[in-house]
């Protein structure tokens, strides 16, 4: 950290220790969650604030500045976040007073061992254990089961769907839904069930990940035993390449549809506010071919895309909303659009044969009702009127 050209203080960090047993039963995870999640912990190893330097609460103030943007840095450097720091402090020398004014928790003491060659000895040199969680209920999280959105995106996103909460296990289980889908492969290598693969993948999709390799890192994440849950033969994870191919072979809409039917029958929040969007497909445009469009719907809390239909080059989206919702039971729900489906038509459909209730803009594209509105007399919708 440096004010002007002059260094005022040298603070760095490194992957934390492995061997900390008090550490991990903070924590509370199990030896197989440490060793695919040890990463996602990072230890301060050095702290200076240089000799010739006086500054009021400047220790504090470096500390905090740096563990604002640790997390953000071993996003961009290593692919991958960093959810607690911690420190370890000499107790006989000092009280961890600058850690501790910048939200640092003094969890415990070490047991006073220190590693020789390849074993361990008692010394009696005690040190404080000190812990900082950069993202809330950072525990929980580095124990999950299901791996979450936090392990791909940095801190402040939006939340994703907890996949913990759903069930894929059963007979309406999403396992069961997949079976449903032809196999696109011959006998041929074919390692995992289709229905495990494509399991993992809307798990992983739906708690963040945005990629095939994304898919893969979340796989990877999974203990042995989720992963026999979902009959993966012993508990043995799927690669990118597998997951990808597969993917790719397979009828997106048929997949589209199965997967909102499931989401729909395990909860009904998620579905209380639907969001319909048209948006051009980047990459797709070829030299003798327009751009793919499609028109989407979103739930609008988790921003997830549930159903989307292509919108061929004779027609336009106003039709489509109503391939979109064919299939999907959203009764009770909100549906939003922007004014290009500010149409009679749809409005019928999403009432009288869908059940759906809807907020629609009107603009001048509908002359008519926007004069009517224009012309209309507030104070005949005060509340004292109802």
């Amino acid at each position: 950290m440096e004010l002007k050209g002059e260094w005022l203080a040298l603070i760095g960090f490194s992957w934390a220790f492995w061997n900390v047993p008090k550490r991990d039963n903070w924590i509370g995870w199990n030896e197989e969650q440490k060793l695919k999640r040890m990463k996602y912990i990072a230890q301060n190893t050095r702290f200076l604030i240089m000799p010739e330097i006086r500054v009021k609460n400047l220790a504090s103030y470096a500390l905090n500045q740096c563990t604002k943007r640790l997390s953000g840095d071993f996003l961009k450097i290593y692919g991958y976040p960093v959810f607690l720091v911690e420190t370890f402090v000499d107790k006989a020398k000092y009280e961890g007073t600058s850690y501790k004014a910048c939200g640092w928790e003094n969890i415990c003491e070490t047991g006073g061992y220190t590693k020789k060659h390849t074993g361990y000895y008692y010394t009696g040199e005690k040190k404080l254990i000190l812990i900082k969680e950069l993202i809330k209920d950072s525990r929980e999280i580095l124990k999950k089961e299901y791996p979450t959105y936090h392990y791909y995106k940095p801190l402040g996103r939006k939340k994703m769907i907890d996949v913990s909460k759903l069930s894929f296990e059963g007979e309406n289980g999403l396992l069961a839904v997949f079976n449903e889908i032809k196999d696109p492969r011959d006998g041929h290598g074919k390692r995992h069930l289709l229905s495990s693969i494509l399991a993992v993948s809307i798990l992983a999709v739906l708690s963040g990940a945005d990629s095939f390799r994304g898919i893969e890192r979340w796989v990877k994440l999974l203990g042995r035993e989720t992963l026999k849950k979902l009959k993966f033969k012993r508990g043995k994870a799927p690669s990118e390449s597998a997951i990808r191919k597969l993917l790719q072979r397979l009828d997106g809409q048929e997949v589209d549809d199965k997967v909102f039917c499931w989401l729909a029958k395990q909860t009904k929040e998620i579905l209380d506010y639907i969001s319909v969007d048209g948006k051009t497909l980047r990459g797709s445009h070829a030299k003798d071919k327009r751009a793919v469009q499609l028109l989407s719907a979103v739930l609008h809390k988790e921003g997830i895309t549930i159903s989307q239909v292509e919108v061929e080059e004779k027609t336009n989206e106003i039709p489509k909303i109503k391939d979109i919702f064919k299939n999907i039971n959203i009764e009770g729900s909100v549906i939003t659009a922007d004014a290009l489906h500010t149409q009679r038509g749809t409005a019928k459909f999403l009432i009288e044969q869908k059940g759906a209730d809807f907020i629609f803009p009107v603009k001048e594209n509908q002359k008519g009702l926007y004069e009517d509105i224009n012309a209309l007399d507030e104070a005949s919708f005060s509340p004292g009127a109802y």
